[in-house]
């Protein structure tokens, strides 16, 4: 039997390599699914929640979306999620997670994409809000120094205007919001507590309890002075707010009148001596160019920020004034004027009119701003001493110090370009400024070291201040209501303040400063 059951495996095994030597095919039966059809396309998230705090999530399997409240004050920035899968990974971006263990920034939302066995995916978005979330990030009060800011919801901006004294390096604000917290540079703000400094624009972010943020740019703006050093041939660069030296900038020979273009923040001195005008840029407090002149003994300086043009005076050799393109910073042409010696110009950019007052005539040449052709004389006005005039373009009125009477100033009525009145002031008035704000005209009286305060209204004279010795240049900041008076023979200048017509401040600036100029 043994033998029997061996002869037939080997015919058996003989057959088999016959039929494969002849390459007969042996069909197989296959299942019915393939391999790839044995894999999963299950790809479901079942369960999520965050570690700490701890959270349980809200799936919706139709939306694929998950939703978690965690306490307000929770930092959302590396949460940490738990989870359960029918799927065989799940990445955020490119990141492998790890239930339990991987953290994530979960201040917006974030996409978990479940990848299934068989390479499929889907995508789940979790939303992690905090509870009571809202969405309210505004700024409703903010003040400084008790002086509170002018908020501009719809620009994001908060200005306040300091009182003179302030130290903008190390201020304090205080303020309120809707908001959850509020940040300056990453750094939590506490109202009333914390130090910043306000030297340049700060930016507040306000964050709501929903995580949505708003950022407010906070300005604590202040003026900032120019003062023509006459025997140092510089300019003194002075923040308006407290004294403080900004730099000090090199010029040209014999530095005197100063012209300010707050459009363009643009100053203009005129070097009397090398014929020359200093450019400055506001924003760097540097020399932008130099204009040479043609003609000699430049001394004042006018400005029209409406057309952008300068006008350059020559005081006492020539009977002409420059006139600058302020755009290229070039002569575009000049006025020959009506009369001697051109000592004063003035600008009303409302009416489109100059005023330049002429010491050799004693009278004022109008010209049209923008053909700088001649329009009319008006006289007498007599001034033998370079100065500034005042323009108020509101009540389109012009202050002339006019020698003709032993301290006075010429009023000129703008729309009849005619002298209307004259106001007894000091000894020698020589310079003149005007605050549109508050109609108050300022006059310099070298003769008895003070400054007459002038209500424009009635045109008459309010107070005198006393200042420092020889009174010559000075200038306005509408915005802080201070009066700055440049102090020819001691040296310095004196700040006044608008609301009190006191004397606050005394700068000490370069020998032999003569005009001053103010850029908001």
């Amino acid at each position: 039997m043994r033998m029997k059951h061996s002869v037939e495996l080997l015919a058996v095994a003989v057959f088999l390599i016959a039929v494969f030597s002849a390459g007969c095919p042996i069909q197989v039966e296959k299942n019915s699914e393939s391999d790839t059809g044995n894999l999963s396309s299950a790809k479901e998230i079942t369960a999520f929640s965050i570690v700490n705090p701890s959270a349980v999530g809200i799936i919706s399997s139709t939306s694929r979306t998950i939703d978690v409240t965690v306490p307000a004050a929770t930092d959302r920035i590396s949460l940490v999620a738990a989870f359960t899968t029918t799927g065989v990974s799940v990445r955020v971006g490119n990141v492998p997670q790890i239930s339990g263990v991987t953290q994530n920034n979960f201040t917006n939302p974030v996409v978990y994409t479940v990848f299934a066995e068989d390479g499929s995916t889907a995508q789940y978005t979790v939303t992690v809000s905090l509870s009571g979330s809202s969405s309210a990030k505004a700024i409703t009060n903010f003040s400084i120094l008790g002086r509170p800011g002018t908020i501009d919801e719809v620009a994001k901006t908060i200005t306040v205007l300091a009182p003179y004294g302030a130290n903008f390096s190390s201020m304090i604000a205080t303020f309120t919001t809707t908001g959850a917290s509020v940040k300056v540079a990453g750094v939590l703000q506490t109202s009333g507590t914390t130090v910043n400094d306000f030297t340049a624009p700060v930016t507040y972010t306000v964050t709501a309890a929903d995580g949505t943020s708003a950022n407010y740019v906070v300005s604590v703006p202040y003026p900032v002075l120019y003062v023509s050093n006459f025997n140092d041939n510089t300019v003194s660069v002075i923040n308006g707010l407290n004294g403080n030296g900004i730099t000090v900038i090199n010029v040209g020979n014999g530095p005197a009148g100063v012209g300010v273009n707050p459009v363009t923040k643009k100053i203009y001195i005129a070097n009397s001596n090398d014929y020359s005008v200093s450019v400055i840029n506001g924003a760097t407090n540097t020399i932008q160019t130099t204009i040479n002149l043609a003609g000699s003994d430049p001394q004042m300086v006018g400005v029209n920020p409406a057309t952008g043009k300068i006008y350059v005076a020559y005081t006492y050799y020539n009977d002409y004034v420059e006139i600058i393109d302020g755009g290229t910073d070039t002569v575009l042409t000049h006025y020959e004027t009506s009369g001697n010696y051109p000592v004063g110009i003035g600008v009303n950019k409302n009416t489109e009119k100059v005023y330049i007052v002429l010491w050799g005539d004693s009278s004022v040449d109008v010209i049209n701003a923008v053909t700088n052709a001649f329009i009319t004389n008006i006289n007498p006005v007599n001034s033998y001493e370079r100065g500034g005039i005042a323009v108020n373009p509101v009540t389109n009125k012009i202050y002339v110090p006019d020698v003709s009477v032993s301290g006075a100033v010429a009023v000129i009525n703008g729309a009849s370009d005619a002298v209307t009145g004259s106001i007894s002031v000091g000894n020698r008035p020589i310079s003149a400024a005007v605050n549109t704000a508050t109609n108050r005209i300022y006059v310099t009286n070298k003769g008895d070291s003070s400054v007459s305060v002038i209500n424009g209204a009635t045109n008459t004279v309010i107070t005198t201040v006393a200042v420092g010795s020889g009174p010559l240049g000075i200038a306005v900041s509408e915005r802080h209501n201070l009066i700055y008076v440049v102090n020819e023979n001691a040296n310095t200048v004196s700040v006044i303040d608008g609301a009190t017509n006191t004397v606050i401040d005394t700068i000490t600036v370069g020998t032999g400063p003569t005009f001053i100029g103010v850029l908001e």
